[in-house]
């Protein structure tokens, strides 16, 4: 992973306060998000004959057991012999595949991150659209992780889980997806689907850690090196999230994040002893 700091803008809750509290980062649900473009795609659904052919290979070998070999010589003279009618058995076949790998897509979990802005000194943490609207305008909290520390202790941590990890790819214009990709069910085009979003989206800076399940996901103390708390949080949410920080990540630095007066800008104060500037 490169990317050094990450960073995950929260409202205050008892969902986000008993997460920090256990340790742990919930994987959602592609349903969940706010992007009601989430995932979109472009299905090419032509097919040459060598991929109709592949995709014949795919479904014998699957059904018969045989060796890859084997199911080619079969399915070449079947192709020969009937082309158009086999042609639409496997562009039948391929749409299975490819809902099936789509189905998985999104029963993947999703833990959304922010990284730094390429380019710009600021900390993330000074993106006002971010606390607008994620860390409910400055009344939520940030988290700041170490990524790799992050990453490597999911992975330690939930032995029960797969992770992977992905930078989010911003344009105009959808991923397109080949009919034809289903006839390996290693295919993961699907999931390159959920890596992408229109280039408004493009503020968030956004990296996206996946595993096989949604849910809790245990990390490691260690791999949280900052919490930001937004100016607007009521007093006594902020003395219970400074409560669990400080009793639960000893190593973390406390900033109270306030709107400049005078400007369009954030200003981060941090935190002494049990009191915020």
């Amino acid at each position: 992973m490169n990317f050094e700091l990450l960073y995950k803008f929260q409202s205050v809750n008892i969902n986000s306060l008993s997460a920090l509290s256990n340790q742990d980062v919930w994987f959602a649900n592609q349903k969940s998000f706010n992007d009601p473009f989430e995932g979109i795609h472009k299905l090419e659904e032509s097919c040459k004959d060598s991929e109709i052919i592949n995709l014949g290979v795919t479904s014998i070998v699957e059904s018969k057991g045989l060796s890859h070999s084997e199911a080619l010589e079969i399915v070449t003279g079947v192709f020969n012999e009937k082309p158009e009618s086999f042609r639409k058995d496997m562009i039948d076949f391929a749409y299975e595949i490819n809902q099936k790998l789509w189905e998985y897509a999104k029963a993947c979990g999703v833990l959304s991150l922010s990284s730094d802005i390429p380019g710009d000194e600021r900390s993330h943490v000074c993106n006002m659209l971010m606390w607008s609207h994620y860390g409910d305008a400055l009344r939520g909290f940030c988290l700041q992780f170490n990524g790799p520390e992050l990453y490597e202790s999911l992975s330690e941590l939930n032995q029960d889980s797969k992770f992977a990890w992905a930078k989010m790819d911003y344009d105009t214009n959808p991923r397109t997806i080949r009919l034809a990709s289903g006839a390996d069910y290693n295919n993961f085009d699907y999931l390159k689907a959920l890596q992408i979003k229109h280039e408004q989206w493009l503020y968030e800076c956004e990296l996206r850690i996946f595993s096989n399940g949604v849910g809790l996901k245990r990390f490691s103390k260690e791999a949280l090196r900052a919490v930001y708390i937004g100016e607007k949080m009521p007093l006594n949410e902020e003395l219970l999230l400074i409560e669990i920080v400080e009793r639960q990540y000893p190593n973390a630095d406390i900033f109270k994040v306030k709107l400049e007066s005078d400007s369009f800008a954030i200003r981060i104060g941090r935190k002494r002893k049990k009191s915020l500037e």
